[in-house]
């Protein structure tokens, strides 16, 4: 379940995701390549939240000011260790796989 997405200062998507076990993750669409790629966050979510692009991180926080507030900076989301998310279907068809789109010289 979708609970909020936002576009980074990348071009990305990010998007606030409940899994099915009540788990917590952000995913990350790339509408270039057509990738979408997730990173499980360390706590569940109960309710409704809000996500922010904003010039130094992204920001998470629970509808309701007491349910959290988190703060994940660019660069630690760009060191993260994102997956690819399987079984997506895009426009009727799978996203192409994870491969550089340039290969170095």
């Amino acid at each position: 379940m979708v609970l909020d997405l936002t576009e980074g200062p990348d071009g990305r998507l990010y998007l606030l995701v409940r899994l099915p076990d009540g788990a917590t993750a952000l995913d990350r669409f790339d509408a270039s390549t057509g990738r979408l790629e997730r990173v499980t966050l360390q706590w569940k979510t109960v309710g409704t939240y809000t996500v922010a692009a904003g010039r130094d991180a992204l920001y998470i926080a629970a509808f309701r000011g007491n349910g959290g507030r988190w703060k994940l900076s660019w660069e630690a989301l760009e060191q993260a260790r994102w997956k690819p998310v399987s079984g997506v279907v895009i426009d009727g068809a799978a996203p192409p796989p994870a491969t550089a789109l340039i290969s170095p010289p």
